[in-house]
């Protein structure tokens, strides 16, 4: 089991504290303990499972979770301008879906 000044040894988080992670990723941390504990395993000690739960709620509290801390400025912005094209796609199908109904009727 892991314990709150353990090093990570797998994922994104490879060489962390799970102290380190606590503060940066706890979503990711709860994902892990949730995961383990479908095969009926405790991957952290009590003290982290507690750290774990108690991070997460006062994160609702301040407002939510963050998607991921990785997302910057640059990876939001990237990720609107994907979805705008996907945005214009939909409405350029639908106006050749209209053409074609108009020149050929419906099904």
């Amino acid at each position: 089991m892991l314990s709150i000044d353990d090093k990570v040894q797998f994922g994104r988080h490879k060489t962390k504290t799970v102290r380190e992670i606590l503060k940066i990723d706890p979503g990711w941390l709860r994902w892990i303990r949730d995961e383990k504990m479908k095969s009926g395993e405790n991957f952290f000690t009590e003290e982290v499972d507690a750290l774990i739960s108690q991070h997460l709620r006062a994160s609702k509290e301040k407002g939510g979770y963050r998607l991921s801390p990785r997302l910057t400025d640059s990876g939001a912005s990237r990720l609107k301008g994907e979805m705008e094209l996907v945005a214009k796609a939909a409405t350029e199908n639908e106006q050749r879906a209209e053409l074609y109904k108009d020149s050929w009727g419906e099904w």
